[in-house]
Formats: C-alpha cells, sequence, structure tokens
C-alpha cells in the first residue's frame, strides 16, 4: 500500500542548516558583512596573550632589524645632506621610504601573527616573502598614509577613524591576495561591521604599546600581543585564506 500524500513516516528527519559564522580558519568576509562575526573584546586579548609564544622572537627580530635598517639609510641620507629629516621633503621621503621598505615587512609579520593565530607553522624566513610584491605593499602604504593624514588635516576624527577603519587591508592583500583598492574597501566595509569592539580593542593596542615602551623587557610580551591582536581581529572578521 502506497502513501500517496503527507510526509513520509519512514523519511529521515530533516534539518535547516546554517553556514557557521567561525571555523578552524576563523570567520569569514561574507559572515561578517551579514552580521555573524565572532569578536569579543575580552576573548581576543585572552588568546592574543596566550599565542604570543613560539612569535616573540620572530616578530621582535623583524621590527628590530627594520628600525636598524630604517635608521641607517635616514642616517646616510641626513650626514650626506642629501636631506633634512626635520623639513618637509625630508618628511615626504621618510614616509616613501617607510611605504617601500616598511610595508612588504609589516605584510610579513602580520602574516607570521595570521599563521600563528590558526596554530600554523611559523618561522622568520616568513616575514620577508612579500618583498616579493614590493610595489604592491608600497603602493599601499602610500595610499594609507595620504589617506589617514588627509582624515587628520581635515579633524582629527576622521583620521582617527581612518587609521582604524584601514587597518586589516595589509593582511587582506597578503592573506587574499586582493588588489589595492579592494584590500581598502574590504577593510573599510570589516571593520564598520564590527567599529566598537575594533575600536575597543584598538585602545588597548594603544595602552599594551605605551605600557611596553616604559620597559625593555615590556617589549618582550607587549609588541608581539600587539600583533597577535591584530592578527585575531583579521581572522574573525575575514578569515584566513592562504594558509
Amino acid at each position: 500500500m502506497s502513501d500517496q500524500g503527507g510526509d513520509n513516516p519512514y523519511e529521515a528527519p530533516s534539518a535547516t542548516l546554517t553556514q557557521p559564522a567561525t571555523g578552524p580558519r576563523g570567520g569569514s568576509i561574507d559572515a561578517t558583512l551579514d552580521g555573524r562575526a565572532v569578536l569579543e573584546f575580552g576573548d581576543v586579548l585572552s588568546e592574543a596573550w596566550g599565542k604570543t609564544k613560539g612569535v616573540k622572537t620572530i616578530i621582535l627580530g623583524a621590527l628590530i632589524g627594520w628600525g636598524l635598517a630604517f635608521g641607517l639609510v635616514i642616517g646616510v641620507l641626513a650626514g650626506s645632506g642629501a636631506v633634512d629629516p626635520q623639513g618637509t621633503g625630508g618628511n615626504l621621503l621618510i614616509q616613501l621610504i617607510t611605504a617601500v621598505l616598511g610595508y612588504p615587512l609589516f605584510a610579513g609579520v602580520a602574516m607570521v601573527a595570521v599563521r600563528q593565530s590558526v596554530d600554523a607553522p611559523v618561522e622568520f624566513a616568513q616575514v620577508l616573502v612579500y618583498y616579493a610584491r614590493i610595489a604592491t605593499f608600497a603602493a599601499l602604504g602610500v595610499l594609507i598614509s595620504i589617506i589617514t593624514s588627509l582624515g587628520y588635516l581635515l579633524l582629527i576624527l576622521p583620521g582617527i577613524y581612518l587609521s582604524i577603519a584601514t587597518v586589516l587591508a595589509v593582511p587582506l592583500c597578503a592573506d587574499k591576495d586582493m588588489g589595492i583598492i579592494d584590500s581598502l574597501t574590504t577593510s573599510l566595509k570589516l571593520v564598520n561591521k564590527e567599529f566598537l569592539t575594533v575600536l575597543l580593542l584598538m585602545i588597548a593596542i594603544v595602552v599594551i604599546s605605551i605600557l611596553s615602551f616604559v620597559t625593555i623587557i615590556g617589549w618582550i610580551w607587549g609588541i608581539p600581543m600587539v600583533s597577535m591582536v591584530m592578527a585575531i581581529i583579521y581572522r574573525q572578521l575575514a578569515g584566513v585564506s592562504s594558509v
């Protein structure tokens, strides 16, 4: 005897499944834009503190190396009389050097922290891989500097907002191989969705950085923790693709 209507009593029950907002590689751009991001202030700080172990030497070594190289370049230019670091031309040159030489390294440091956030292997050589895309990251760095500088010139608050809203542009470009404009616009969209939490985390980063500079020993934990906070924000709002 056949059942010609209604539900089949022997059919397995069905359920409506929804895509989780987070997974092994964090959230996703779509989940964040749909309002399903998972970004908790206390959880981010706690996890960041726990995951500084294993990346302190890499991050600090990279940033100290950058500082020495930057100081050497500026010292040579200033000593030769080619540029006055205190003048307008000197300031512009410093920003250009930072963009060209610094941003590929900053991308490498950011991605080391991102890898650490998903428990992927990390090593010092990874901080240098983005020099292969030096033109892209230099252009991105210059554009970020211009945008944020204009914001501060117009009013202080727009500058602060743009400094925060563009904070994911570098890892988006590095991890997802986005173009310069896409990286910036996607960063704006993602941060806007969780702006209050990101703002509070940025304030925490500033406090941690200030406390770190009080003593040299504080750098050992403070600077890597700042990098890990940024990495976890990225992981939760954009998801990790390249690891």
